[in-house]
């Protein structure tokens, strides 16, 4: 039988925004146990990366780490890898980008250890075909793809055991195959098992390779998984038995061995990524379908390769706030690229842009990403920082521009401001974007209840979103639907407006306002004895932008024959921190009135004239007035999921405020408001 060769190692990340805490966590109970184990072990030779948002931080809060690392690269017992700096999706971001993010996490690891990278991490295994030239043009010698990719290339079983070359442009760059069975294995399986399925692994004809880089987290970090790798001692007597099977297995790195083992053979691969994230990608609908098929057709080798979930890009369909933050990254690129003549405040921008290309907070997978509200709030944060920076004293100047930022085929309206962005969507006339640069806030980076299928709604009896939770949401309600029916999503909508289009009938740049008109339908009869029908409503909202607030005027009319009974509502939602008494407080006021405490729960108030809320993290008053008084509804807004331990937790997104008018119209009758949102520092 021919020897196995084996390189073993891990990948280490943390997402931006992660908490200090966290890192800490991290550290104590993964990283540092696991790099003090191998370094006793200095026949096992290592291969690591680690992403440069960990470096950094490992630089500043434990530079031994970094020493012992070192030492241990010295002797030649690590192999580092480098990658991407701030772990973006490769083939999202602009090809200056990725180059310039290998670039600096190359120059990063040679500064720090001496040693430049030969090999290149693939965050999440994103894959397409022309990172192949990329990953060449900038000086890499091979990457890490999972033996998935492999068979999905239409490879036997027995050709994944042996790194390969692909290429674009006539650039190659040698690939080699993880191994996925065995990273799931780990390190749940005990280590008996687990060299006994590698040793299932031996041909007689040819010497193979296994690549076994685990998540670094998954070795310390899981519910007793600390005590189970480092206390009972399952990492030092797994590698002590492959270190025992001497004419079985041989420890190696990959950039030795491919300078001694040229691949054989050329793979074109497609796009696509580890299994796992071609399940999540798919929309809810279509998980439940894709189980079925690949359990029907499970213990079939032959259908390995040919079952395939969805895309990566797909994640951007199918949930449109992370479009929304792709969108944004993609802006404020081309923002950043336009700085001329000042080379260190171009860097500064470009460094906080890639910043929030970090890609854990454009997806969901079985926990945490794009649910995270603190993931997001750091992507945001650093695109507005890019922003801001772009902003040239003398030169800038408020205005609102037409472009068509969601890529959806429709103009979106963006007034660009001192203080404020405040971006217009014609779906639903919408606000969808309120950044606060003072702060770098983005209060309208919501979150909808998406139907998920991991079960977690159905077992918690959570509804799910039917439209997305932005601002100037124009509802019509019934009289007896409730607050609890609005927030379980059992109540009525009997207008067309949420989602309607509208149409732009007039857009004045040099008074920063855009007037938005739509005639829609609602349901009539409802409620009564009478049966239900259509009748016409027209609506017709004017924004008026300016420096830290924006007035919308609302003109409600009923143009059709029959008199409307109806009630009027205007959805607000704002993101902060969360809905609690440590980061926000809310108080209501009517006219001439003391200011009164709101709670922060579920609640109606009734015949109120503004609300102001106070984020206490960000020391920011937002306040919301109405010229004629309104009743109020206010929720949290809130998702639920499964952890990693498997149980489920709630997650804050936004606060919800439903500014609520009854209207009886008579035929040709009209009725209006002004809506004032403003934003101060406390």
């Amino acid at each position: 039988m021919k020897k196995i060769r084996i390189v073993f190692g891990t990948h280490n990340s943390q997402p931006l925004g992660t908490y200090d805490q966290d890192f800490e966590q991290a550290y104590q109970k993964a990283y540092k146990p696991f790099l003090t184990t191998l370094y006793n072990l200095p026949e096992v030779f290592l291969t690591l990366h680690y992403s440069g948002i960990l470096l950094q931080w490992l630089e500043e809060k434990h530079p031994e780490f970094l020493m012992l690392l070192n030492d241990m690269i010295k002797r030649k017992q690590v192999e580092i890898i480098g990658g991407a700096f701030f772990e973006p999706i490769l083939p999202l971001i602009p090809l200056a980008d990725r180059i310039g993010q290998i670039e600096a996490l190359t120059t990063f690891l040679r500064k720090r250890f001496g040693k430049r990278p030969r090999g290149c991490w693939v965050p999440e295994r994103v894959w397409e075909p022309t990172l192949a030239s990329m990953f060449s043009s900038s000086g890499m010698d091979f990457v890490f793809l999972d033996d998935w990719h492999f068979r999905s290339a239409n490879l036997d079983e027995s050709e994944i055991y042996a790194p390969c070359y692909t290429e674009d442009q006539g650039k190659l760059i040698a690939v080699y195959p993880l191994s996925s069975e065995l990273r799931r294995m780990i390190p749940e399986t005990p280590p008996e098992k687990l060299v006994e399925k590698m040793i299932s692994l031996q041909s007689e004809t040819e010497e193979r390779i296994l690549v076994i880089l685990v998540d670094g987290n998954r070795l310390g970090l899981p519910e007793g998984s600390h005590e189970w790798c480092y206390e009972k001692g399952w990492l030092q007597k797994f590698l002590s038995l492959l270190l025992a099977q001497k004419d079985t297995f041989r420890f190696t790195n990959p950039a030795k061995y491919i300078k001694y083992s040229k691949p054989e053979k050329k793979v074109y691969f497609s796009c696509t990524s580890y299994e796992e994230m071609m399940d999540w990608s798919l929309p809810a609908r279509r998980r439940s379908d894709y189980s079925a098929v690949k359990t029907k057709l499970s213990g079939q080798e032959a259908q390995k390769g040919f079952i395939r979930g969805g895309h990566f890009r797909q994640f951007l369909t199918k949930y449109p706030e992370s479009n929304f933050m792709y969108s944004k990254m993609m802006y404020t690129t081309i923002l950043v690229n336009q700085i001329r003549g000042d080379k260190y405040r171009k860097k500064t921008a470009k460094e906080e842009l890639w910043k929030g290309q970090c890609n854990n907070a454009y997806w969901y997978g079985s926990q945490g990403g794009i649910y995270a509200n603190h993931l997001r709030k750091s992507v945001y944060q650093c695109l507005l920082e890019a922003e801001k920076t772009t902003h040239e004293k003398g030169v800038f100047i408020p205005s609102i521009i037409t472009t068509d930022f969601d890529m959806d085929g429709k103009v979106e309206y963006l007034y660009q401001g001192y203080d404020i962005n405040a971006y217009v969507h014609v779906k639903g006339g919408i606000l969808f974007e309120l950044d606060y640069f003072p702060i770098s806030w983005n209060y309208l980076d919501t979150m909808s209840r998406h139907p998920e299928d991991d079960n977690v709604l159905t077992e918690t009896g959570l509804p799910s979103d039917w439209y997305l939770r932005r601002s100037f949401i124009d509802h019509v309600f019934n009289g007896t639907d409730g607050i609890g029916d609005f927030d379980s999503m059992h109540y009525r909508e009997l207008g067309n407006f949420v989602d309607g289009l509208y149409e732009v009938i007039d857009f004045n740049r040099e008074k920063n306002s855009l007037d938005l008109n739509r005639i829609g339908n609602i349901e009539t009869g409802t409620g009564t004895s009478l049966p239900r029908s259509k009748a016409p409503l027209h609506i017709q909202k004017k924004y008026l932008f300016k420096r830290s607030s924006i007035d919308v005027h609302y003109s409600v009319r009923n143009p059709g024959e029959t008199e409307l009974g109806l009630v009027f509502g205007v959805e607000l939602n704002f993101s902060l921190v969360a809905m609690d008494k440590e980061h926000m407080s809310m108080q209501s006021s009517t006219r001439g009135g003391e200011p009164q405490e709101l709670e922060l729960d579920t609640r109606a108030t009734e015949s109120i004239d503004s609300v102001q809320i106070k984020d206490l993290t960000g020391a920011v008053n937002i306040s919301i007035h109405a010229s004629s008084s309104f009743n109020l509804w206010s929720l949290p807004v809130e998702t639920q999921h499964k952890t990693l331990s498997g149980s489920s937790e709630k997650k804050y997104q936004s606060s919800c405020f439903i500014l609520r008018w009854p209207l009886a119209l008579k035929p040709g009758d009209s009725w209006e408001t002004k809506i004032t949102v403003s934003l101060s520092r406390a």
